[in-house]
């Protein structure tokens, strides 16, 4: 399970992201991002998911994950176990559609920098979501947060 959570915080992925009619990309700032799922690299498998999920990806461990960033500080707390890991961020590009960031984080004794990118997810039914999508070697992480936060 801590695999799994070191994995997560590892994880950076571009997002493909639709956003229509907005004039400012989606930010990392000022969200709490709720982990969905961590999907293996591997084999395109769910390891891990919100506890809320579990029915929809039999074997998947429970993970509970929030993420906060601000002022270019970035913090992600499991709430359940209390264990906190932070770092730095920065814009590396932006566009209409995302912005996509370089973090820096030092979770396994090695300082490291990834990618990081942030978008809007439109559903067929039209419902959206905040998206943030991270990858890592052998995880691939994806938090969301409600529109209705900060726009």
């Amino acid at each position: 399970m801590k695999r799994i959570r070191l994995a997560v915080l590892f994880c950076f992925l571009l997002c493909t992201a639709a956003l229509y009619g907005c004039s400012s990309a989606p930010a990392i700032e000022d969200r709490t991002w709720t982990l969905s799922i961590v999907q293996s690299e591997t084999d395109g498998s769910i390891a891990a998911c919100a506890p809320e999920k579990q029915m929809l990806y039999a074997g998947a461990k429970p993970l509970r994950l929030q993420c906060e960033a601000s002022g270019g500080t970035y913090r992600i707390t499991d709430p359940d176990s209390g264990e906190v890991w932070s770092g730095g961020y920065r814009v590396y590009s932006r566009t209409p559609a995302d912005t996509i960031y370089t973090l820096d984080g030092n979770w396994d004794g090695e300082e490291k920098e990834y990618i990081a990118s942030v978008g809007i997810t439109t559903y067929y039914n039209q419902d959206a979501e905040y998206t943030l999508i991270v990858k890592g070697d052998a995880y691939s992480a994806y938090f969301t947060a409600p529109m209705e936060e900060n726009g």
